[in-house]
């Protein structure tokens, strides 16, 4: 199975957590065993006047990755 296939399958089967952090997969690489994911950090994650993310929802993005 070709990496972009492993990708697609991991995308279609997200947890829903990853729609809640607004979290996607970019790229899958098994032979060098990465995930490159990325989120919108959306001002009601964040403090200090939407400037900072909150702790709490960088861990829950890094967990999900």
């Amino acid at each position: 199975m070709k990496d972009t296939d492993i990708q697609d399958l991991l995308s279609k089967g997200k947890p829903p957590c990853l729609d809640t952090l607004r979290g996607k997969i970019i790229r899958f690489d098994s032979c060098e065993k990465i995930v490159v994911m990325e989120f919108e950090a959306i001002p009601e994650f964040c403090h200090s006047k939407a400037q900072i993310v909150q702790g709490g929802f960088v861990t829950g993005m890094l967990d999900a990755s």
